[in-house]
């Protein structure tokens, strides 16, 4: 389950209400990141979803810069994610979208794998059939050089090899979908598929079949 916190519509932070941040620093959307810490602290959710896309909104009356001279702003929500064994969601639409770096910025993906962050996903937010996997080559990149080896959250870690793991090798599932060989990075020898065990949901009875780990 993945979850992630959007400008409602009496949000200060709207596209249309945003020129009125002009001229201000990112700690002018601190109420957002509150909110993601709250998220990231539930429990409900397996994944934290694109955890600064209110830059989406406030740009450019709020540059990414300024968010890169935040890292205040991410720590808490961070370090929230390590605590409760929450993956980070690497999402690549921010690279075809103005703010021009995925969600959230590179600097916060290296920040919660010094924190001890085991657990990401890439996800591409496509809402147009060619925006699929967009920019994974870029995510699989960045997630290389924060240090980490595999695709996976807390949950298909404890079902072990019974689990479908985009995580056994980073370099191998995004190369194979790259080159479109999607069905050798889906069913090749690196990936284990099958069916969750029930023990590894926290409510009883829930069986899935296992499937990719991004589906937007």
């Amino acid at each position: 389950v993945i979850g992630s916190v959007h400008p409602g519509i009496d949000s200060p932070f709207l596209r249309s209400r945003s020129a009125a941040l002009a001229g201000r620093g990112a700690d002018a959307t601190a109420a957002y990141f509150e909110e993601t810490l709250a998220a990231a602290q539930s429990g409900l959710f397996d994944i934290l979803g694109h955890m600064d896309y209110v830059r989406k909104y406030v740009y450019p009356h709020i540059p990414t810069e300024a968010y890169e001279a935040a890292p205040e702003l991410y720590e808490p929500t961070l370090k929230a994610l390590v605590e409760t064994g929450t993956a980070l969601e690497i999402n690549s639409s921010g690279w075809r979208q103005r703010t021009g770096v995925p969600y959230p910025i590179p600097q916060a993906v290296r920040r919660y794998r010094e924190l001890g962050g085991e657990f990401v996903v890439s996800g591409s937010d496509a809402h147009q059939p060619d925006w699929f996997a967009l920019n994974f080559d870029r995510a699989r990149d960045l997630l290389l050089e924060s240090g980490f080896e595999e695709l996976a959250t807390k949950k298909w870690r404890a079902a072990g090899e019974r689990a479908f793991s985009a995580g056994g090798d980073i370099r191998a599932l995004y190369d194979l979908g790259k080159a479109g060989r999607h069905g050798e990075a889906l069913h090749g020898p690196r990936v284990h598929r099958g069916e969750f065990t029930p023990e590894c949901y926290s409510s009883p009875g829930r069986h899935q079949r296992s499937t990719r780990a991004d589906r937007r």
